[in-house]
């Protein structure tokens, strides 16, 4: 039950939030069965699982390659069924890892998102086959930002900063 006549507690000690983009190590394109590795060297950045994403930016091409494919239908969280499994390391060490983040997610997000958090992770590729068509514009490019807690679920309890680590994302 909430005191409403109790002291009013305000931490000011994050003053702002910052997100960096950082790209996989490697060549510029991928084929299927690559691995992708994403390594952030966080010396002088304070860096917090909990708000952090994983953003996806792609085409969807024909089978000759060239224009927008028109017969292709997104599925509900088709952005987690490109990866066979995740992994993030903290200073080498594993802390969290998934098989089949696709389907590990779908099962967790039906079980656990409420109707307000559903809403909210339409751009990580959560809705409707109509809401996913709306994501993909008349050249077939998309972007889905995934938040890292929908994903890991250390991300989703450990509500700390890390600092002076190296961060393995694969």
């Amino acid at each position: 039950m909430y005191n409403i006549r109790g002291k009013i507690l305000v931490d000011g000690s994050v003053t702002r939030l910052q997100y960096h983009k950082y790209k996989p190590f490697g060549q510029p394109a991928f084929a299927p069965n690559d691995y992708i590795s994403l390594v952030i060297l966080s010396e002088n950045t304070y860096l917090l699982p909990s708000v952090s994403r994983l953003c996806i930016e792609r085409r969807l091409l024909n089978a000759e390659g060239q224009g927008k494919s028109s017969d292709t239908e997104l599925t509900k969280n088709c952005a987690l069924y490109l990866f066979s499994d995740i992994q993030y390391r903290l200073n080498n060490q594993i802390i969290d890892h998934v098989r089949n983040p696709g389907i590990a997610t779908l099962m967790k997000g039906y079980v656990s998102f409420t109707a307000c958090e559903a809403n909210a992770l339409q751009n990580a590729g959560w809705g409707t086959i109509d809401d996913l068509k709306k994501l993909v514009d008349g050249d077939g490019r998309f972007n889905f930002c995934i938040p890292l807690k929908m994903i890991l679920g250390f991300a989703e309890d450990y509500k700390k900063n890390t600092l002076n680590s190296v961060i393995n994302w694969s």
